[in-house]
């Protein structure tokens, strides 16, 4: 309620609270977050995660921004359901669509 003129008004700002970002209540009743982590290299990781409280999705997604930058060798960004642990998936990075053996032509 904001007070106007002396008078109670209803607050009727539609707008997400600031950092919240790409989050939205499923309809189960479960919340979902998505964040996009950068690598040195400018190319990114989409995770989104799941979980039934908001403040839970919020958290984790604030904790995944803290990785930034990653090194360009991370594959893949793993979030444990339960206790909430990121472990790091690391690997070498192929171009899609393109084969390990070039031809050389002479």
């Amino acid at each position: 309620m904001i007070l106007k003129n002396n008078s109670l008004v209803e607050n009727t700002n539609k707008r997400r609270n600031n950092g919240d970002g790409a989050l939205r209540k499923l309809k189960n009743g479960n919340w979902e977050g998505a964040e996009k982590i950068y690598r040195k290299n400018g190319t990114y990781i989409r995770k989104s995660v799941t979980r039934s409280d908001k403040k839970e999705v919020i958290l984790l997604k604030n904790r995944l921004k803290a990785l930034e930058p990653l090194d360009n060798d991370v594959i893949d960004i793993i979030v444990n359901r339960h206790t909430n642990v990121i472990n790091l998936k690391m690997g070498e990075i192929t171009p899609q669509g393109k084969k390990k053996n070039t031809l050389i032509k002479k």
